[in-house]
């Protein structure tokens, strides 16, 4: 799993997202498909999101989720 900060208000996470983007921590610019295109290669937005954290175990990311918002 990957702990995700959002960076600006034009985004709201919803179900079924799909993000392309580097694999790296940082801020950094994603495409984002939000499952109305007819194909991934086709569409999407530019989003910029921070990675706090990737390659978490559901446990950590829970961990990691909950001492970021507390």
């Amino acid at each position: 799993m990957t702990l995700v900060e959002i960076l600006g208000d034009d985004y709201a996470p919803a179900p079924g997202d799909v993000f392309e983007g580097p694999a790296r921590i940082g801020p950094s610019m994603f495409r984002l498909f939000d499952g109305t295109e007819a194909r991934l290669a086709v569409g999407g937005r530019s989003i910029s999101l921070n990675i706090v954290a990737k390659n978490l175990s559901p446990e950590d990311a829970r961990e990691q989720l909950d001492a970021a918002c507390g």
